[in-house]
């Protein structure tokens, strides 16, 4: 269990107040003491207790900020360098067109089938990174609903889908399967 500073402040008051009040009741061994002595044991008490349940809420808050910051980052990054793919082979604009300006192809089309297979290698991995992180994200926000439609975009494409059929036997990703599964029927 990890303190902050707030909660290390308050033990260090709780044990100082308890040991002044244990120091006074002994001392004195007036009932009065006896009783105030128990009313500031159940205060501190609680307050140590409460401290203890801020520490876990802070920590878990954390962890959820930190899984959404890095989710974004990880989602925003992804879609850039899927688009940054496309720009940086130019004799693939025709994939482009057909998976996000839905375009079929011309059968006329000199087709590269080898660097098309790599391209959706890359893609099919960097949704199998989000998908993982998309358990850790709570279902219903901006991020997932983001994250799904870029995805729906490129699994329209039939070329994408045919790609998908092949990266599932050859690789099997145990994460993006039942995602896939269940969003596309593939």
């Amino acid at each position: 269990m990890k303190f902050d500073s707030y909660s290390w402040f308050l033990l260090i008051i709780l044990i100082i107040s308890l040991y002044g009040l244990y120091y006074v009741y002994y001392n004195s061994r007036n009932n009065k003491y006896a009783i105030i002595f128990n009313y500031i044991t159940a205060i501190s008490t609680a307050i140590l207790a409460l401290s203890v349940i801020g520490t876990f809420v802070s920590i878990e808050q954390g962890k959820i900020s930190n899984s959404i910051k890095d989710y974004n980052e990880i989602s925003d990054s992804v879609f850039d360098e899927i688009i940054e793919l496309f720009l940086d082979n130019k004799d693939l604009t025709y994939l482009y067109n057909n998976i996000f300006l839905q375009i079929k192809l011309d059968n006329k089309i000199n087709r590269n089938i080898i660097k098309e297979h790599e391209l959706s290698l890359i893609i099919f991995s960097k949704f199998s990174k989000v998908i993982q992180l998309i358990k850790e994200v709570p279902q219903e926000s901006y991020m997932t609903v983001r994250v799904f439609s870029m995805m729906d975009i490129i699994m329209k494409s039939k070329i994408m889908q045919n790609y998908w059929i092949l990266y599932k036997k050859q690789f099997n990703p145990i994460m993006l399967i039942p995602f896939m599964n269940e969003r596309y029927g593939l």
